[in-house]
């Protein structure tokens, strides 16, 4: 085989693997996003962006075994506006705003991918925590994500802001970060929902309160039925699984099955 033709072979492959990981991540776009929502599919993950919330109402991705065991990059904290989405933050946005800007798509699952590492560092994939909530509680669950994968071979997630209003992606008197270029709510909470082919099909969500102080354990606090997520943000989640209801999947909130 020639030099020429090998190097061919594994260009032809990346961009193979590249279209497969974009197809998954499209793929996983929850059932009633809003048409305003900006969507926008990337190599590491897929998000439907809100220009007036400014952050994204969903980040959707696949995470696999694989890709967390070969880390090759470290994070590097390089916050970016995003030019592909209308009225993105920018880097500045949330200084002195007691907020963090908090990753919907985690860097640490990206960490696989110079690329895909930088991507999660856009602000359209940003939205405020509160430190405690980013740095304790969130960062639990998504090490709990990491663990998911790794133990089942690949896991599914969709996560995102809860606002009030009952449905995220309407208007509401929520708190602001104030900005001449224009606010950004503060979310009253998050979720994550996590989908697993393994054990004939698994679904959990987790919510957490952005305000949520109390010293009760994540796992006992925060898991919680998928239907009650999608009551709070309106999406329905996954819903080519367990399509007719007849497994009652998203109706389960029993953590000890994921462990």
């Amino acid at each position: 085989m020639t030099k020429r033709l090998f190097i061919a072979i594994v260009f032809v492959g990346f961009i193979a693997i590249a279209d497969s990981n974009r197809m998954a991540h499209e793929q996983l776009k929850p059932e009633n996003s809003p048409p305003t929502l900006e969507e926008v599919s990337r190599l590491g993950y897929a998000l439907g962006y809100s220009k007036e919330k400014r952050q994204p109402l969903w980040v959707a991705y696949r995470l696999r075994r694989e890709d967390i065991e070969r880390k090759i990059v470290e994070r590097d904290d390089s916050f970016k506006l995003d030019p592909f989405v209308s009225n993105s933050p920018d880097e500045y946005d949330y200084s002195g705003s007691g907020y963090d800007r908090g990753h919907m798509a985690p860097a640490r699952d990206m960490e696989y991918d110079m690329e895909r590492m930088k991507d999660s560092f856009f602000m359209s994939n940003m939205s405020p925590q509160l430190p405690y909530i980013n740095r304790v509680k969130w960062r639990n669950i998504e090490d709990f994500t990491r663990d998911v994968a790794i133990k089942f071979g690949e896991v599914f997630v969709i996560t995102g802001p809860i606002f009030e209003g009952n449905e995220g992606f309407l208007p509401s008197k929520e708190k602001s970060i104030e900005l001449e270029s224009g606010n950004i709510p503060i979310p009253m909470a998050f979720y994550k929902v996590l989908y697993t082919k393994k054990r004939g099909g698994m679904m959990l969500a987790f919510k957490v309160d952005n305000d949520d102080f109390e010293n009760g354990y994540w796992a006992e606090t925060a898991p919680h039925p998928t239907t009650v997520l999608e009551k709070l943000t309106g999406f329905r989640f996954f819903p080519d699984v367990d399509a007719d209801g007849s497994l009652g999947l998203r109706d389960v909130c029993d953590i000890s099955k994921w462990w």
